[in-house]
């Protein structure tokens, strides 16, 4: 990192002191996005606010798509209060404006354009095949002494296999397979839980316990058998080499293995869309949803009112 980026890292920290580090990782990204709108090939943001607050800047801000002004406006609003500007400014009301764009599309519920080119044709019936798919393909692996480089591949079957169920973002490879701590796992006599303690908007919604199917259950047992010969920490998946994955290069993973067996580079919000629209999850939502608005509450309220 270079010693104006930390400069200015250091500036972002010192206004946003409560933020975690995926938040302020998720605001300086998009002050950089903002930044090489003027200067493409910037790799740093500058410790001056001049360029943020230049008219040549927010024209090409309006220009960009509604769902990445959003982001745009919130990093160019985090930069704001960085460099002491006053809270009157442009940005601030471009922030709110943006916001309210993206939500009145969203409501619509139609698919972007670029959704449209990922959205597989059979829904959620094409990415439960392609982990059928994918096993397939890889079914001499199941059967050869496990390395970490085969372990490496067999795992994105399993992702593909519970993320057709339970549709997280790019979560999986936060979850702990050895230690109740953290996001884990939870073996029974039924099956397997998932235990997501830290996950986005965990620390307004707490803790969540999910239930794995019998299937999805079933292939975690044959994973972790084979996994555990070979890898020695704690997390679900890992790298080439053996050690613990990350985000980000789980949702590269996933979006390469999508595009080899559907030809779409499909990642977790994608599949995500894919899951609420399969029409049996569509209904359920749907009647919730008019259920927690006749309640005029949320649907965390309406369930508070069920008495089992």
């Amino acid at each position: 990192m270079s010693g104006s980026e930390e400069t200015f890292l250091t500036l972002l920290k010192k206004k946003c002191q409560n933020c975690t580090k995926g938040t302020l990782k998720v605001y300086h990204s998009s002050i950089r996005r903002l930044y090489r709108l003027l200067h493409p090939d910037a790799t740093t943001v500058p410790t001056t606010k001049a360029w943020l607050m230049s008219d040549e800047l927010f024209e090409k801000y309006k220009s960009t798509p509604t769902n990445a002004r959003r982001h745009l406006a919130m990093g160019a609003y985090k930069a704001t209060q960085a460099y002491n500007i006053k809270p009157e400014n442009k940005w601030y009301a471009a922030m709110i404006q943006s916001q309210a764009q993206y939500q009145e599309q969203r409501n619509k519920n139609e698919p972007s354009e670029k959704e449209k080119g990922l959205l597989p044709k059979q829904g959620l019936k094409a990415i439960k095949r392609s982990a059928i798919e994918l096993k397939k393909r890889l079914k001499y692996l199941f059967t050869d002494e496990p390395t970490k480089s085969n372990i490496y591949r067999i795992q994105m079957w399993l992702a593909l296999k519970l993320m057709a169920e339970i549709p997280f973002r790019n979560d999986l490879p936060t979850i702990n397979v050895k230690e109740k701590k953290g996001n884990h796992l939870v073996k029974s006599k039924s099956g397997y839980k998932i235990v997501m303690v830290d996950y986005k908007n965990s620390d307004r919604l707490g803790p969540r316990e999910i239930n794995v199917s019998r299937a999805g259950s079933m292939a975690i047992t044959k994973f972790l058998n084979m996994r555990n010969k070979v890898i020695d920490h704690d997390m679900l998946l890992s790298n080439k080499n053996g050690t613990p994955m990350s985000k980000s290069a789980f949702g590269k993973s996933l979006q390469n293995t999508t595009e080899k067996l559907l030809g779409k580079r499909i990642g977790s919000r994608i599949l995500r869309i894919v899951f609420s629209s399969d029409p049996s999850n569509r209904k359920t939502i749907e009647k919730a949803a008019e259920i927690s608005n006749k309640l005029l509450h949320t649907a965390k309220q309406t369930a508070q009112y069920i008495r089992k």
